[in-house]
């Protein structure tokens, strides 16, 4: 069997229906899908038996609520796929992407594809990365850490997204690299970038796998919690660090602006207790701030936090923040 499809399984009775027609609808068939519902309140456990009962090559399990990492983690476990393919439950294959990708793999660790995002509100598709000026380092006897190194010397996200790496299901389980539970979001960026030091062959392709909704509800990515904050501030600093310890001005400075982007971020924290915890995280590493380029946005980040210090600097940057968000509304209500 090709690919293990996991789809972790979390209140979506709204949208599994379609992912789940998305899958197989498509040309290629050697494939099982596995359904982890995790702890859903909803009917999408009732729909995960209805398409296990329907579909042969789905399997669907049922576990306490642990988050989408946990639920991966539990998919990863049961794969028996030679190729692991992470959808969410609100996202839809491309049509017969699984054919397309199975023709470029050979015997890679790794392969990298693109992905289209998806608006339910203005019908918009886009692709979302252009992996064609990263093809030619197919073949080239690169490490694939110094591709990942390209791609951030030229600006682009890192594919950490888990819809965009497709992993060797044996390379996986030999690394036994798992998604970390503890983080609720910058978890995909920790898991492919621990497992990415261990890639030996991999390939980059311009296939789109993935239609990512970006309309959907409750994404976690929407909510500016601290929970959420924190996530992102210790997995950024954790990769600064290990670029530090290498020595790696490309990945340094990436991992910093990174950091610099959540730190900006703070500001729409309500609670004022969970508000100083960030900061307070946030001064006991503000050497890492040093490290971003030079930016318009981070150089104004500088100057205020020279100015008036961290609480402050979060405080103007947030009120920044909503004064833009509210123009471009006006912008868009007088547009003709």
């Amino acid at each position: 069997m090709k690919f293990s499809i996991i789809i972790p399984v979390y209140n979506a009775s709204k949208y599994l229906e379609s992912t789940i027609e998305s899958i197989v609808s498509q040309d290629f068939t050697d494939y099982e899908i596995i359904l982890v519902d995790d702890g859903s309140s909803d009917d999408s456990w009732k729909l995960c038996k209805q398409f296990s009962q329907k579909f042969k090559n789905i399997r669907c399990f049922t576990k306490e609520n642990g988050g989408a990492s946990s639920a991966r983690n539990y998919g990863i476990d049961k794969a028996i796929g030679e190729y692991i393919v992470f959808v969410d439950s609100d996202d839809k294959l491309v049509s017969n992407s699984l054919a397309k990708v199975n023709d470029e793999i050979e015997d890679e660790d790794a392969i990298v594809v693109n992905y289209i995002t998806s608006s339910n509100n203005d019908g918009i598709y886009k692709v979302e990365v252009d992996t064609k000026e990263f093809m030619k380092f197919n073949g080239s006897g690169n490490l694939f850490t110094d591709v990942l190194d390209e791609y951030m010397a030229e600006g682009y996200q890192v594919p950490w997204n888990p819809y965009q790496t497709i992993f060797k299901t044996t390379f996986v389980k030999e690394h036994n690299i798992l998604f970390n539970t503890e983080y609720t979001v910058a978890e995909d960026a920790d898991y492919f970038l621990e497992l990415s030091q261990y890639v030996n062959k991999f390939k980059i392709t311009d296939v789109p796998l993935v239609i990512y909704n970006v309309d959907s509800e409750g994404s976690l990515i929407k909510t500016q919690s601290y929970i959420n904050l924190i996530s992102q501030l210790k997995v950024f600093k954790k990769f600064f660090d290990l670029a530090s310890n290498k020595n790696n001005l490309v990945a340094k400075r990436y991992f910093a602006n990174r950091f610099a982007n959540v730190v900006i971020l703070v500001g729409y924290v309500k609670e004022r207790t969970y508000r100083k915890k960030l900061i307070d995280y946030i001064n006991s590493n503000i050497g890492i701030l040093k490290w971003t380029t030079d930016k318009f946005k981070y150089r104004l980040l500088h100057i205020f936090l020279n100015l008036v210090g961290l609480p402050m600097t979060i405080m103007i940057l947030n009120y920044q923040r909503r004064a833009i968000r509210i123009l471009r509304k006006k912008y868009k209500l007088f547009a003709t």
